[in-house]
């Protein structure tokens, strides 16, 4: 608007972002590392079970890495089948419905985290 102020030109930088590509992870992908997840050669054997919750979680669902591991015990409602996620983008929540086999490896993760 005012004439003083010098406008760049669109070419004055010769580097330009680009974003890079996502990559979808096949149904196929997500199977094989859920497998090799759970043939992992660790020191603690529950971090077997944490990684393969915390993938299968992110695969279902669709949460972020931030909210998945900011998810505490009281955020997973078994018998109801619901995740409450808290403090999402924007610092809002909002509860994610479980189909039942995540429901059942939630419980199993449960069991394996009281022993540990």
């Amino acid at each position: 608007m005012d004439p003083r102020t010098e406008v760049p030109p669109i070419n004055l930088l010769s580097i330009k972002h680009q974003r890079p590509t996502p990559y979808s992870f096949t149904e196929s992908d997500i199977r094989r590392l859920l497998t090799e997840t759970r043939q992992l050669s660790v020191d603690h054997p529950f971090l077997r079970q944490v990684l393969y919750c915390l993938f299968g979680l992110l695969s279902v669902t669709g949460v972020r890495i931030s909210e998945a591991l900011d998810l505490a015990i009281d955020d997973v409602d078994l018998t109801a089948g619901v995740l409450t996620v808290r403090h999402a983008k924007f610092g809002k929540s909002r509860l994610l419905p479980l189909h039942n086999t995540k429901v059942e490896v939630l419980a199993e993760y449960g069991q394996h985290q009281q022993a540990f």
